[in-house]
């Protein structure tokens, strides 16, 4: 048998540091200027320990957080978005995507906030 849908996409929908799955609260994407992206919590024990000069842990590129903290780092709104398809919340053929909370209900905004596509009655 083969590999579910999000074991798939696992590598992508997980910080590469705890392996927990991101969220939108401690385990929020956040990317680091070369693009990789690791959850807030572990770097924010990663800059508590090595300072605002840190190293990517996966490109080793060397990377100044924010004098506002870890939070400030831009949050990598795609990774939402992939968990959002792989767990199915957008139904449709690709070109006409209904809401999967309201069935029938045409995606036609983006939700900021959320990080994912909603419909009018959303």
């Amino acid at each position: 048998m083969g590999a579910s849908k999000e074991e798939n996409y696992e590598h992508v929908l997980m910080c590469l540091i705890c392996r927990s799955l991101f969220d939108d609260n401690d385990h929020q994407p956040k990317f680091l200027p070369c693009h990789h992206t690791f959850c807030k919590d572990c770097l924010r024990e990663y800059v508590r320990q090595i300072g605002e000069e840190i190293e990517c842990p996966s490109c080793r590129k060397v990377a100044t957080v924010p004098t506002a903290g870890v939070s400030a780092l831009q949050t990598n709104f795609y990774v939402k978005y992939i968990h959002n398809l792989v767990q199915g919340v957008y139904i449709g053929d690709g070109t006409n995507v209904t809401c999967a909370v309201h069935p029938g209900r045409q995606l036609k905004h983006f939700c900021r906030q959320c990080a994912c596509s909603v419909c009018d009655d959303c």
